[in-house]
């Protein structure tokens, strides 16, 4: 559904999936991927709840460098708070952990 961009349906369906297995690393990185999609593209998704999506994720598959990368950089480059410094510091959390 990713490939397809049918975000709102591949979050759809993490959720789902979620509901049944809380901590499912596939659901919360199709959730984590599908919401970025959504603010990427419609801006319907805060980048707070995006982040959150990744931090999750990461906690259910912590090796997963795709996850961590995206994370890192929307620390880094796209929060507009706290300050650049603090978000350096939240990017370079995620990519040494």
């Amino acid at each position: 559904l990713l490939e397809l961009e049918r975000f709102a349906v591949a979050e759809y369906q993490a959720d789902q999936l979620l509901e049944l297995i809380p901590d499912d690393a596939s659901g919360w990185r199709i959730k984590a991927l599908s919401s970025h999609a959504q603010n990427r593209v419609y801006g319907r998704i805060p980048l707070v709840k995006v982040a959150s999506s990744y931090r999750k994720a990461l906690e259910a598959n912590p090796s997963d460098v795709l996850l961590a990368t995206r994370l890192a950089d929307i620390y880094r480059r796209d929060l507009k708070s706290p300050s650049q410094a603090e978000r350096n510091s939240l990017g370079d959390a995620v990519m040494i952990a």
